[in-house]
């Protein structure tokens, strides 16, 4: 390979417009990586000098659109996907995708945005001949990865050791690699320590983070830390119907003991974290749960669900249990504020350094550039 440093292209429509945990990954990741090659993050919005913006419709402004045409494919969508604004959003942003994608020279595409990026990188495989890496980000649902590795990415990245052995055992013909998600340590341990003044709570505070969804059940932490006596509930959400989240909280804690935050930043989120006494979220599978590690970089222990994934990631740094009885989620959370932890759960984060992380992207694709030329 010669000295000219490669060109990789990082997709992500949903940049800039979303703060999930695909949408933080993208971005560290390319800034990491950023030092080795030439990095570009195609999305929606910049919010970092590495992104460049597509032209397409945002999945937040599709739904309430006054142009007829994007109202009439909307409400078919509305029919037949299960999550319309995500969907219109993919295949919006696939013909802007694949037109800079043939206008520009790139050595790997790299797409996050599920099945949309990946359609969009396979028609310019086949004109091209580029190489295609997808990290894995909706292990959890069946029905996304087996459609994900239809596409046939050249490296196809599972974050856990479980889903590794999964796709290896039924999708044989996957170049699958184990790399778990990497989280930065100099962001959160060392930024912590900046306190926000929008918090009223008492301590304890157990901290909760997550999208107002079904599959979050975000409800549990309530039902748990209300049998918790001088206990308070910090929730960081978003997602349509927050109203019902804080009527909730508010019901069962009442407001001496429960807030409820929207819109707070990735970058803000340190200091969140650092005000926290406890992590806990209760959803029941995470394809990695990229918050544990926040909240551990931040040395702060964590009560999750008892399952191989979260035993992987969390380690000794915090408690595991059956998060559907809220009798025993509650004595966990209590056990765990109870405990000092030292340091068990920043040295169980520093195992997930992006340092170490991205050298092994960097590996990764180093090897699959070289074996298609």
């Amino acid at each position: 390979m010669n000295s000219k440093k490669l060109k990789i292209a990082f997709i992500h429509p949903s940049v800039g417009t979303v703060q999930g945990g695909s949408e933080t990954f993208a971005i560290d990741l390319a800034e990491k990586l950023s030092s080795h090659y030439e990095v570009k993050v195609l999305c929606g919005k910049k919010i970092h000098e590495l992104c460049l913006e597509l032209p397409f419709i945002h999945r937040k402004s599709a739904r309430n659109s006054k142009n007829f045409f994007v109202r009439c494919v909307y409400r078919l969508l509305k029919l037949k996907a299960s999550n319309p604004d995500i969907a219109f959003e993919y295949l919006s942003s696939i013909p802007a995708i694949i037109l800079h994608l043939l206008k520009h020279h790139y050595d790997v595409l790299y797409p996050h945005n599920h099945w949309g990026g990946l359609l969009a990188c396979s028609i310019v495989r086949k004109i091209k001949g580029v190489p295609i890496l997808y990290t894995e980000h909706n292990s959890e649902n069946p029905r996304s990865y087996t459609r994900h590795v239809k596409f046939k990415p050249d490296a196809y990245i599972a974050h856990t050791r479980n889903f590794y052995h999964l796709i290896e055992a039924h999708y044989p013909h996957i170049n699958v690699r184990f790399i778990p998600n990497g989280v930065n340590l100099k962001k959160f341990f060392h930024h912590q320590k900046t306190k926000p003044e929008d918090v009223f709570l008492s301590k304890p505070i157990v901290l909760a983070v997550g999208e107002f969804i079904e599959r979050k059940r975000l409800d549990l932490v309530i039902d748990a830390v209300a049998k918790l006596q001088g206990v308070s509930l910090l929730m960081i959400s978003f997602g349509a119907n927050l109203e019902k989240l804080n009527a909730l909280g508010l019901k069962c804690l009442g407001p001496e003991r429960f807030q409820l935050l929207s819109d707070i930043s990735h970058d803000q989120m340190s200091g969140y974290y650092g005000l926290c006494d406890l992590f806990t979220l209760p959803s029941p599978k995470e394809s990695f749960g990229l918050v544990y590690l926040e909240a551990m970089a931040c040395n702060k222990p964590v009560v999750a669900p008892n399952d191989e994934t979260r035993r992987e990631i969390i380690g000794e740094a915090g408690m595991l249990c059956d998060v559907e009885d809220a009798d025993e989620y509650a004595s966990a959370i209590r056990k765990a504020l109870d405990q000092d932890w030292e340091d068990k759960p920043l040295r169980q984060a520093k195992k997930f350094d992006w340092d170490i992380i991205a050298q092994r992207y960097a590996s990764e694709i180093n090897q699959m550039v070289q074996c298609g030329s």
